[in-house]
């Protein structure tokens, strides 16, 4: 009996063996490529999980080279010439991908293993069939000329839907925008795959942590409002997975090179205008960080930035040794803000950073409030931190450990309090945002006149239910002379 199992190949490893294959044999001339060998070796890693031993397929992958050398001197050099090597019979068990059959003249035979073909609505069917064999008699040469007839009719048909080359960029990105219902009428009926493509929309990967969170969340939020599928820069990929279980797919390079994008530009904040915004192929820009954008689906940002479990275990761990014996206590997380933003905000910006006496206030309330109070101060100005937050009541705790201290933990940690002193900047916020706790903020940080409100709204930036205190502004004020 025939072997009907179904064997899939990803998408973008049937698409690079395409591509490898028509530049090897691109008008008649035989070009070798190391794309083709990448190619192998991923469809052979895929075709390895399905029980092929490796002997199996470096036979397999011989005998393809072998015919599809055999098909092109039948091509070029007409019949009766390199009809051994097409004789030869594939070794048990291998599979042969044949791409591409209406347009590459030189295979026009019947091989063992998958019929890939467009047709429709980019409708790719995969046949497992059981012999291999070449066309030469008259009955097999009548049959595959109709095959191919037909596939080229349902192609010519496609044509007025899409052109080729977007055709390939569709297919290709694909790989993660696919629905598949699967149509199993018998055991001995093939399995039709149906892939629909909504577009790709991505955005920037500019800045650090907190920025990265913000287009992460902001593109996320554009694309399902707009009916497009989102994904990610690899730049973002590598500053978010390794802290968050992030789901939007990874955009590859290689796909990225070969889209023609629409490029749009954000303001900080969310305008009625990117409720609509045009195209399929869009690549947002921008440094945006408000939570007017996500925040109506609040619960999904937040299931996207979920930590690592080993991550939780090291911050809970962490949280666990400050706390001591002491029981019901209540965590505030403190970020302060440093580091280049001494000598941006006062001399770019017109603006300040938090002081000694907003710290004291902020910790104030909170001591006021809750009865036992434990802050976890993280900062990239950890030396000043120290010099200057009041620990008198031995309630502060700072996360300077070299072992564990990083962006990662130090984001872990003011996730996992209960409340939030934040200063200035995304990362901060993100850490009040990520907690939903009471927020203490530093507000009006910049004189009026500062270009930095050019492309910042304080209640954009800021949920309306955090507290804000004031920032002194006296040192970027003129000094007075005495008389």
């Amino acid at each position: 009996m025939p072997d009907h199992r179904s064997r899939q190949f990803s998408d973008a490893s049937l698409y690079v063996l395409l591509q490898a294959i028509r530049e090897r044999y691109e008008d008649g001339m035989y070009r070798p490529s190391c794309q083709t060998k990448a190619a192998w070796a991923q469809v052979a890693e895929e075709v390895s999980n399905h029980g092929v031993i490796c002997q199996t397929w470096v036979q397999c992958r011989k005998w393809v080279n072998d015919l599809l050398r055999s098909a092109r001197v039948i091509t070029i050099q007409g019949p009766g010439h390199g009809q051994d090597k097409a004789k030869q019979p594939m070794p048990k068990g291998c599979i042969l991908i044949i791409l591409h059959l209406w347009q590459h003249s030189y295979i026009h035979m019947a091989h063992g293993g998958f019929l890939c073909r467009f047709g429709g609505s980019i409708c790719v069917e995969m046949v497992l069939l059981n012999r291999v064999h070449v066309c030469q008699s008259k009955k097999m040469l009548v049959f595959s000329t109709l095959l191919c007839f037909s596939i080229t009719l349902l192609f010519i048909a496609n044509r007025y839907q899409l052109s080729y080359d977007n055709i390939m960029a569709k297919y290709l990105q694909c790989f993660r925008n696919v629905t598949m219902p699967l149509e199993n009428k018998t055991k001995k009926d093939s399995e039709r795959v149906k892939i629909s493509s909504k577009g790709i929309w991505t955005i920037n990967s500019i800045g650090r942590l907190g920025n990265q969170m913000g287009e992460y969340a902001t593109l996320y939020a554009l694309a399902k409002l707009n009916g497009h599928q989102a994904y990610i820069l690899p730049a973002m990929a590598n500053y978010l997975s390794p802290i968050f279980k992030t789901t939007l797919p990874t955009l590859h390079d290689t796909v990225r090179n070969r889209i023609h994008w629409k490029g749009y530009n954000l303001h900080d904040w969310m305008d009625d205008q990117y409720r609509s915004i045009p195209g399929d192929y869009v690549r947002l820009s921008g440094y945006p960080c408000s939570w007017t954008f996500y925040h109506h689906i609040r619960e999904e940002i937040l299931r996207e930035f979920t930590f690592h479990d080993f991550l939780k275990e090291q911050t809970n761990a962490f949280l666990r040794r400050i706390a001591g014996e002491r029981k019901n206590v209540t965590y505030v997380g403190v970020h302060v803000r440093r580091g280049d933003y001494i000598h941006v905000m006062p001399n770019i910006w017109k603006g300040v950073i938090a002081d000694k006496k907003y710290l004291d206030t902020a910790m104030a309330y909170f001591r006021n409030k809750y009865k036992d109070v434990i802050f976890a101060v993280t900062s990239n100005g950890m030396d000043w931190c120290k010099e200057n937050i009041d620990n008198s009541k031995g309630d502060v705790f700072f996360s300077d450990d070299p072992k564990q201290s990083s962006p990662a933990d130090d984001i872990a940690i003011l996730a996992h309090c209960n409340h939030t002193i934040m200063t200035i900047g995304t990362f901060g916020y993100w850490a009040g945002y990520l907690v939903g706790g009471e927020t203490i903020y530093l507000t009006n940080f910049t004189l009026p006149e500062s270009p930095f409100l050019k492309f910042f709204k304080y209640e954009a930036a800021f949920l309306p239910q955090w507290i804000g205190i004031p920032a002194d502004l006296s040192p970027l004020l003129p000094k007075k002379t005495s008389d």
